[in-house]
């Protein structure tokens, strides 16, 4: 059969068939022997070979294509936990440890991911980072505000990216700080206590 692996049994042939011999008057008996024609083997058709290299082709193919993040800052505090995702969802992929941390994303194509975290003195913001197959990208920062930490990437959009960021700073930064409760200063100078109504 073609595409199939045989297992061709072996065929046992006597040679010589057990025979009583008469020589001088006496009888003796010749022990048959068993001869092995066609010893047990596996028999692979050409396109069964064909079709397993193949399925090794498209296995190496079929996988998943990734992004690196790695990131740095002294402010964070271990065990503080890493969210991350794209198409707007995020799980928690690595966890603070002497201020670093890394993950690996599936990426498939061009796309947008963010990045966030969870512990003590992190605001409830997150950063947008670009990715794409094959791309490794690094964060770093000097303290737990990191929708401004700075963003080494190849991607081009991404140093757009930065560059509004750059230019939107103070108002990131005021929107942080009273995120955590922090007085902030306003675009007049004041300072501003998200708790109280009006200046201080």
């Amino acid at each position: 059969m073609k595409n199939v692996i045989k297992r061709v049994p072996c065929k046992l042939v006597c040679r010589w068939p057990s025979v009583n011999i008469l020589s001088k008057n006496v009888i003796k008996r010749v022990p048959c022997k068993l001869v092995c024609r066609w010893p047990s083997v596996n028999i692979l058709s050409k396109n069964v070979i064909t079709m397993m290299l193949a399925i090794v082709a498209i296995t190496g193919w079929a996988q998943t294509k990734t992004a690196t993040v790695t990131g740095y800052s002294p402010a964070l505090k271990d065990g503080t936990l890493v969210l991350a995702g794209v198409g707007g969802s995020g799980t928690v992929v690595d966890t603070v440890q002497a201020g670093r941390f890394a993950y690996t994303l599936p990426v498939e194509e061009f796309t947008e991911s963010s990045l966030s975290f969870f512990g003590e003195g992190c605001p409830r913001s997150y950063t947008l980072i670009f990715l794409r197959p094959d791309v490794t990208v690094k964060v770093t920062g000097n303290d737990c505000l990191n929708p401004l930490w700075k963003v080494e990437s190849p991607i081009p959009e991404q140093q757009t990216q930065n560059r509004l960021t750059e230019h939107c700073r103070d108002v990131l930064t005021e929107r942080m700080q009273m995120d955590l409760g922090y007085p902030a200063i306003t675009a007049c100078g004041c300072s501003h206590n998200p708790g109280t109504i009006g200046h201080i």
